[in-house]
């Protein structure tokens, strides 16, 4: 999905969550950021697996992925990052939040994959389980 997407519906959902003082307007702007810093992850995976070191080269693939809807081992994606995510954000607000934000993140990349691949058998690749026993 691309960031514009992403930033938006974070700005929707954040706003909610400020206008009803359950976050202040650092926070807010924390969640947005959430929004695309998730994608970090894309940018480790294309540095280990591609071996490249220069920037442009990296970008170059990482348009032709986004392009193509080719799914990778995005280890911030992974559903054993979110649920250990879900478990401390019983404990931390914050982590709460990165949460609530990675999940609004990883539900749109879902959607746009899902549109593409009329499955869900690519969700796999995201599987640091799946990545391990492969």
């Amino acid at each position: 999905m691309n960031w514009l997407a992403h930033i938006l519906t974070n700005l929707i959902i954040g706003g909610y969550l400020y206008n009803s003082k359950l976050i202040t307007l650092t926070l807010l702007i924390f969640f947005i950021t959430l929004s695309i810093f998730i994608d970090i992850d894309q940018l480790l995976y294309f540095l280990i697996k591609y071996r490249k070191n220069n920037l442009s080269q990296i970008i170059k693939i990482w348009k032709k992925h986004y392009k193509n809807n080719i799914p990778g081992f995005y280890i911030f994606h992974s559903p054993e990052f979110n649920l250990i995510l879900l478990v401390i954000a019983f404990f931390n607000p914050l982590v709460a939040l990165i949460f609530l934000s990675n999940i609004i993140h990883i539900s749109l990349d879902i959607i746009q994959h899902v549109r593409k691949y009329k499955n869900l058998n690519w969700i796999k690749e995201w599987s640091i389980v799946y990545q391990i026993t492969k």
